[in-house]
């Protein structure tokens, strides 16, 4: 469900009104329109909603462990598996130029992991054999602990981790493995957005959310856009700069958080809209270095359209070692953006439930 995710006591301050705290921080409030509820004097929210993303998966680890420790399985191994030939093939590719000494091993172990990486996009063999063999295990520990504990298994829940579902779930390369968000947030989504928010996202097709938790992000989101018009979004996806439907964006993600940069005025959100649109022959940044303007990524294109023409909007990079970045949760931790809705994500149950059959 959509719900209002900033602090309570910051956002009271901020707009000048006094909320009741009398919640939990799994429940909070939603103001469908936060201005006009301050200038009509109504200080109490439209509605208030509790937020649990992927509460059907979690929910699985008492009502059918089987299920819930199968996927935990399946995506280890599936993950794991990814890497199988790239190291396989390096490792041979090492010892083939062994005999042409140290430079023979460099090339030939970079070779080999090309070749590997190739080999594994093309085939998926990695990711299906581990994945399969991850998915056993997991299923196997899951029916243990079923028999320990004696698990009261649901009705609705009652069906065991199949193995040929998780095979066509491997062999799928389009598989989507958590359902894109239900009609009914996607019809407030679209009432609510405007010309010049931020659509922040997770989108489990690209396996992004293990890099953003290294690098120190929370990985809960993947992905932002920013919303050109009534009808269009601007974003920086892998083949570069492009333009896309809100009912698309809308249509293909899982995960979202509606943002809205607090600009001075209307001028303010025009010069955006404006500066955004000067990257239109950018590539996508796959090294994730900011000094560059010819290649960015879909953060940086953001962070950087707003910093050159809406300086009242501060973000912080984040700093990794010197190394400066960009995350989504950059965005979300701004005290110049108001979050309007938000779907929930989390790192952990997004990852671990893709082939939880759920």
């Amino acid at each position: 469900m959509l719900s209002y995710k900033k602090d309570l006591k910051w956002y009271g301050e901020k707009m000048n009104m006094q909320i009741p705290i009398q919640l939990t921080h799994k429940i909070t409030p939603v103001f469908t329109n936060p201005l006009e509820t301050v200038s009509s004097g109504n200080q109490e929210p439209d509605f208030f909603i509790m937020e649990q993303p992927n509460d059907t998966f979690l929910k699985q680890k008492e009502t059918n462990p089987e299920k819930f420790m199968g996927g935990i399985g399946a995506t280890i191994g599936a993950q794991t598996g990814k890497a199988v030939y790239p190291v396989l093939y390096g490792v041979m590719g090492g010892i083939l130029g062994a005999p042409l000494g140290p430079a023979g091993v460099a090339v030939g172990a970079i070779a080999g992991a090309a070749a590997g990486e190739a080999f594994e996009k093309v085939s998926g063999a990695g990711k299906i054999i581990v994945g399969m063999a991850g998915g056993a295990i997991g299923k196997t520990a899951g029916k243990i602990a079923n028999h320990l504990k004696e698990t009261q298994t649901t009705e609705q829940n009652k069906e065991p981790f199949s193995m040929m579902t998780l095979f066509k779930q491997l062999a799928t390369d389009s598989f989507r493995g958590l359902r894109p968000i239900s009609d009914e947030d996607k019809k407030m989504f679209m009432k609510n957005i405007r010309p010049g928010d931020i659509i922040i996202m997770n989108d489990d097709r690209i396996d992004f959310e293990p890099v953003e938790k290294i690098a120190g992000a929370t990985g809960n989101w993947t992905h932002a856009a920013y919303v050109k018009d009534d009808k269009n979004t601007i974003e920086m996806w892998l083949e570069g700069y492009r333009e896309r439907t809100i009912e698309e964006l809308l249509s293909k993600n899982h995960h979202m958080m509606l943002l809205r940069p607090d600009y001075k005025d209307e001028e303010s959100r025009e010069k955006m809209s404006e500066e955004i649109q000067k990257y239109s022959a950018a590539k996508y940044d796959f090294a994730f270095d900011m000094t560059s303007d010819d290649k960015l990524y879909c953060t940086e294109l953001i962070y950087k359209s707003l910093k050159a023409v809406c300086p009242e909007i501060h973000i912080d990079p984040l700093n990794i070692n010197g190394y400066k970045a960009v995350s989504a949760d950059e965005l979300v931790k701004s005290k110049d953006m108001s979050v309007i809705a938000s779907t929930g994500s989390d790192f952990k149950t997004n990852f671990l439930s893709r082939y939880g059959q759920i």
